[in-house]
């Protein structure tokens, strides 16, 4: 028994350097894909988050209008919209406007950054303008269709009742 012993004790030496080349190089595959996908994750989370972004600020102007909100120096309320500023195809910014005519020195607006990263990848193509009428916020119907490099896509409808839906 003590023989045997001595016997396999000979033969475990430790870990190869071949084993040791093996597993840290099936370690950097898992570690590559992991990454590959958790960017991928990362630039689709962004994307919904701008198009959400642009939902709510259309959302907020049809309450606003809805609800016969003044802002300033109005006295019988007013209705609102989205301004999309938009260049060579890219979403810069959105703005929330009071009015059916968007007014770029209005003091009123409200700006909302889309970041400068996440906008060099979205594109949008629809009118720039949006507005919903008081009290109603009834619409002119648009369609507003953003993508992204990743080739991720949607498109924002809103109906001539003001109803807003958008595609994942």
């Amino acid at each position: 028994m003590f023989g045997e012993f001595l016997f396999t004790m000979k033969y475990k030496r430790g870990i190869t350097l071949i084993e040791i080349i093996i597993v840290t190089a099936l370690l950097g595959v898992v570690a590559s894909l992991g990454l590959f996908v958790s960017t991928r994750d990362y630039q689709n989370s962004s994307f919904r988050n701008q198009r959400d972004m642009l939902v709510l600020a259309l959302q907020h102007s049809r309450a606003q209008s809805m609800h016969n909100v003044c802002l300033g120096n109005c006295t019988d309320g007013a209705a609102h919209g989205v301004h999309l500023e938009i260049s060579s195809g890219k979403l810069l910014k959105l703005i929330m406007f009071q009015g059916k005519i968007y007014n770029t020195t209005d003091s009123l607006n409200v700006p909302i950054d889309v970041g400068k990263n996440i906008s060099q990848a979205i594109d949008a193509t629809g009118p720039v303008d949006i507005y919903f009428e008081q009290l109603s916020a009834d619409a002119n119907p648009a369609s507003i269709i953003l993508s992204d490099e990743t080739s991720a896509s949607s498109t924002i409808t809103i109906g001539s009742e003001g109803q807003i839906s958008w595609t994942n």
